[in-house]
């Protein structure tokens, strides 16, 4: 009998500032994960997700339909980033999102282990820096997330300072 498994292997990052924009080859980034996954990396179509001014290609749930499957619980997650030589580290995502107002929506976590998940920031409490959540989000057990509509690309950014120091966290968006 033989037993085969698919191990994948991703680079701790160490080398700052880090920019993924997803435009090129996607060495090291994000995978997709969850139940009823339906995030693609891609080229959107149709009305829902215009261009953005920094590129085509985009991580989009759904990527040429829009929307969401019913009782989704996805992500997209990054390598691991080792944040030993930090002290304040922050995160700045363009993001664009279309949801049902609280019902349904996204948020940041980290993860220092693979196992618990941490939302990161909260709606409107410092140090939250920049279009950062919009409201709490029943689809996300309550968490804060971005929902609504955004109405076009925006940039969101947060202060990771509490996570300096820390030599393996993971991100994932939700």
């Amino acid at each position: 009998n033989t037993v085969a498994k698919l191990i994948t292997s991703l680079p701790t990052i160490t080398d700052y500032p880090y920019s993924e924009y997803f435009q090129g080859p996607v060495e090291h980034w994000w995978t997709a994960g969850g139940s009823g996954n339906s995030w693609d990396l891609g080229v959107p179509t149709g009305t829902y997700f215009p261009s953005d001014s920094v590129g085509d290609i985009a991580w989009i749930t759904r990527l040429n339909n829009g929307g969401h499957y019913d009782n989704e619980y996805s992500w997209v997650e990054s390598p691991t980033f080792d944040f030993t030589s930090l002290i304040q580290p922050l995160i700045t995502m363009r993001i664009i999102y279309d949801a049902e107002t609280t019902s349904d929506g996204a948020n940041l976590q980290y993860s220092e282990n693979d196992v618990d998940w941490y939302t990161i920031g909260v709606v409107g409490v410092f140090p939250n820096l920049e279009n950062w959540y919009t409201n709490t989000v029943d689809g996300l057990a309550g968490e804060a997330g971005w929902t609504g509509n955004s109405g076009s690309w925006i940039t969101a950014t947060q202060d990771l300072t509490m996570l300096s120091g820390k030599p393996a966290v993971k991100f994932r968006v939700v």
